[in-house]
């Protein structure tokens, strides 16, 4: 009986198969790593600095948006907001002291957000650039 041996395809065929999936999974582990926003149904995710941030246009709450805002408490920071531009042109702010957290529901979804803490030691906001939503 003679030994049958896969071919020359089969090996690069398999060795393919193999590379694209190293490189899918590569190319899309750096958005979690980031801290870019993540998305999970209709709420997204986002961070600046130790600030956590939730939005969701669908709530099903019977109004069109809520957001959420968390801080933890680490002396550096005293407050923490959400600047939120609403579709209908208004723009509330949500905020919230560190070690707490925060959450509002609007009747207009939310187009874009900004998050922002405020340093205990100089008062001052620093804030991140604009995320569309």
């Amino acid at each position: 009986m003679t030994e049958r041996r896969p071919g020359k395809l089969f090996k690069f065929g398999t060795a393919m198969v193999l590379s694209v999936g190293a490189l899918t999974a590569v190319a899309a582990s750096p958005a979690a790593a980031d801290g870019s926003p993540t998305t999970q149904g209709c709420t997204k995710y986002y961070s600046y600095g130790k600030t956590q941030v939730q939005v969701d246009n669908c709530p099903g709450s019977g109004r069109a948006s809520w957001a959420w805002i968390s801080r933890p408490y680490d002396g550096a920071v005293d407050a923490a907001k959400i600047q939120i531009h609403l579709a209908n042109n208004t723009y509330p702010q949500l905020t919230t002291a560190a070690g707490a957290s925060a959450s509002a529901d609007y009747d207009s979804d939310v187009a874009s957000i900004s998050i922002c803490e405020r340093s205990k030691s100089t008062s001052s906001w620093s804030c991140s650039g604009s995320y569309g939503v």
